[in-house]
């Protein structure tokens, strides 16, 4: 990803170990992206706590109107066993002595009748008075009016003893609730699912862009030594993907191409011994060996003779000598003639290994 160097742990020609912090560099676009999921996170996981507290409270309602189903069918049978001991009617104790009442206005109200027709013949015929005829079409009158409101007092009662049969055996209300607070219950564990596959997500996602972060700390993945220079300068500059923002190489063996006069090869052999004197006056010469010899010739620089590569290794223990030194190597061979034993001068020194 695109970056900044945030800042520069190390500087130039310093030694550092495997692990060591060498840079850290810093992503606007994954500082966005981490703090927009952290934010998505926090609403989710606020989404998921709200569920649960929904589900909690419709599980108690459904646990609670269950209780009640189970206690109104417990007096619905019992109901039921009381009702089992009555005719068809519903006629309880109650209605009994109503209607009791009732056959005995029915009776009473047959007599008046008998007897208001019998007068109102007489009174026709001039035996009886009027006044006696009102009194008795009155009785008749009012033993009707008695009988017909208990005929309506009996119905109630009738209609009272159902309807509590009727509430205790259906519970319309609470099989609703119940059904309510069933589905309550199924919808928000469903909620709740989407809710923590949202939260895993988001959370695996989290983890991811932290692991970015952390690997945004650039460690050293070998012993070496810093090559380049200038390094304070890099702090808050932009760098690509595919930026070099520091070389480290091993210098404890430094590499060097010689070129070999044609004339010369059959004394050099890989494994003889190489001095090296850099041109610095203050360094002292280094040790090393012949690591390769090429098999293929070409023409030197004034391409008047030909010359064959030779690789060879130069010790540097110490690390005082950097890539781009240079100086000369000494081949020693003892087949060669004194005046014949020269040096070649090395052009440019190269890690052996580089980060």
């Amino acid at each position: 990803m695109a970056a900044i160097v945030e800042e520069v742990y190390v500087t130039s020609a310093s030694t550092v170990e495997v692990e060591q912090p060498l840079v850290k560099l810093r992503s606007r676009d994954l500082d966005t992206e981490t703090a927009g999921v952290r934010e998505r996170l926090a609403r989710a996981q606020e989404d998921l706590q709200e569920a649960l507290r929904t589900q909690t409270q419709a599980e108690a309602s459904l646990i609670e109107i269950d209780a009640q189903i189970r206690a109104t069918q417990e007096r619905a049978s019992r109901l039921q066993t009381r009702l089992a001991n009555l005719d068809r009617n519903l006629i309880s104790p109650e209605i009994q002595a109503l209607m009791i009442q009732r056959d005995q206005l029915t009776f009473r109200l047959d007599q008046a009748k008998v007897d208001w027709e019998r007068y109102r013949d007489l009174n026709a015929k001039g035996a009886f008075p009027t006044q006696e005829l009102e009194i008795k079409e009155l009785t008749f009158r009012t033993i009707e009016q008695d009988l017909k409101a208990k005929n309506e007092e009996i119905k109630l009662a009738q209609q009272r003893l159902s309807d509590s049969a009727a509430d205790e055996q259906g519970a319309v209300n609470f099989q609703n609730a119940r059904f309510t607070a069933a589905n309550l219950v199924a919808k928000t564990n469903e909620q709740i699912a989407a809710h923590r596959n949202t939260v895993q997500t988001l959370e695996a996602r989290l983890t991811e862009l932290l692991q970015q972060e952390d690997g945004l700390v650039l460690l050293s993945t070998q012993v070496g030594t810093i090559l380049d220079k200038d390094l304070d300068l890099l702090a808050g500059q932009a760098v690509a993907p595919d930026s070099v923002l520091l070389r480290i190489a091993n210098l404890e063996y430094l590499t060097a191409n010689v070129k070999v006069k044609e004339e010369d090869w059959d004394y050099v052999q890989v494994g003889m011994r190489v001095t090296f004197r850099p041109n610095s006056a203050k360094s002292s010469p280094l040790e090393g060996e012949v690591e390769s010899i090429s098999a293929y010739a070409q023409l030197d620089q004034t391409e008047q003779r030909r010359v064959a590569t030779v690789r060879v290794k130069i010790h540097n223990p110490d690390g005082r000598l950097l890539p781009s030194s240079s100086g000369y190597a000494k081949i020693a061979s003892d087949d060669m003639r004194l005046y014949q034993r020269v040096k070649w001068e090395i052009i440019k020194l190269v890690p052996s290994k580089f980060l």
